[in-house]
């Protein structure tokens, strides 16, 4: 028996399409977190390249010496011109001890956040100069800001204790065998801490002994003045900016000055060279610093402030009565300068300790 067949029809199969994919809602979550995670990691380092807004809040200017003295002198001026330049208030702290380096190091252990300064000066590199790297190190620890102005020294003498009227009265007293007496003290006048008496000043007059030629021989060639001669001269060696007021007054005499060159505050005062001396080349500046790690705009930006404030014709009257030559210059240059003058101290500031 044949069985019949039947064609079977055509029927294709539909075309096979895989679903998209779809992540679990726990992996889409976990996703958005990582992305969040990694928006506020450079969130503050996109705001800083973009020039966020600074300052926000007041600012704390660290002085590390007591107040009344030059540095002070310095910084409430600038502290009033950088409040209306700045639009927020800029606030003075001062920390004094330990020659200036208790504040320094304040500063340095401070957020870096653009809200804390130092306004320090050459002791600052004397202290670095003097001993071995610390807990704290100014290069290191501190960041540069821009410095403020700078001065030379002056060699004084106490207008009515001392002798001596010029360098040539210095160099014939310095070769006497026996010390010429010193005049009694005016009443007014005590005797107590005469206006510059610091660690540079101190270091500062040492150095000017070095180079005055005594009474004794050594190896054919003359020997500095001895102690005795020297306290008998009560000759020091001060900044500019600290004994101005005393030469104007006639308290202090000004023998002489410390760079190549006269300054423009004692016209009529002679340079050490001048007198047939060897140069010091000393002087004295005031900076500004912030602790390491402060975003490089935010110092440019206070560095730019402290520049603009220094044309003002308050800042500028200020400085000349002083006797400080304008700074305002960018960080390099503070940087630059903080690294000689440690390397100009360090031999002079170890043999003192």
């Amino acid at each position: 028996m044949t069985v019949p067949t039947f064609p079977l029809p055509a029927c294709p199969l539909p075309a096979f399409h895989p679903p998209a994919f779809r992540p679990p809602a726990l992996h889409r979550v976990a996703c958005l977190l990582f992305t969040a995670a990694i928006l506020a990691a450079i969130g503050p380092l996109a705001a800083s390249a973009q020039g966020a807004p600074w300052p926000t809040r007041p600012i704390r200017l660290v002085v590390p010496l007591p107040a009344g003295d030059e540095t002070d002198a310095i910084a409430r001026p600038l502290s009033e011109v950088l409040t209306k330049q700045l639009g927020q208030p800029v606030l003075l702290d001062h920390r004094p001890g330990l020659g200036g380096e208790f504040g320094a190091e304040l500063v340095a252990r401070s957020a870096p956040d653009g809200y804390t300064f130092l306004l320090g000066s050459v002791e600052q590199a004397i202290a670095a100069a003097a001993h071995p790297p610390p807990s704290f190190e100014l290069q290191r620890d501190l960041a540069p800001v821009t410095l403020l102005g700078t001065a030379p020294a002056v060699l004084v003498v106490d207008s009515s204790r001392s002798p001596i009227e010029s360098i040539a009265d210095l160099l014939r007293i310095s070769k006497e065998q026996t010390p010429a007496p010193s005049k009694p003290a005016a009443p007014e006048d005590p005797v107590g801490t005469p206006p510059g008496e610091t660690r540079y000043s101190r270091l500062a007059s040492d150095r000017l002994r070095q180079i005055i030629p005594g009474s004794g021989q050594q190896d054919g060639r003359p020997q500095p003045p001895t102690a005795e001669h020297w306290r008998a001269a009560r000759v020091r060696v001060v900044p500019l900016t600290a004994v101005l007021p005393a030469i104007r007054d006639g308290r202090q005499r000004a023998l002489a000055v410390t760079m190549p060159t006269r300054s423009f505050a004692l016209p009529q005062t002679p340079t050490l060279e001048e007198t047939g001396l060897d140069s010091l080349r000393l002087q004295v500046w005031y900076a500004l610093w912030s602790p390491a790690g402060t975003p490089p705009a935010i110092r440019r930006a206070m560095q730019e402030s402290v520049a603009a404030v220094l044309d003002q014709k308050p800042m500028v009257d200020t400085w000349n009565r002083l006797g400080l030559q304008r700074g305002g210059q960018p960080e390099q240059v503070l940087g630059l300068l903080v690294g000689s003058e440690v390397l100009n101290w360090r031999q002079p500031a170890q043999a003192a300790r």
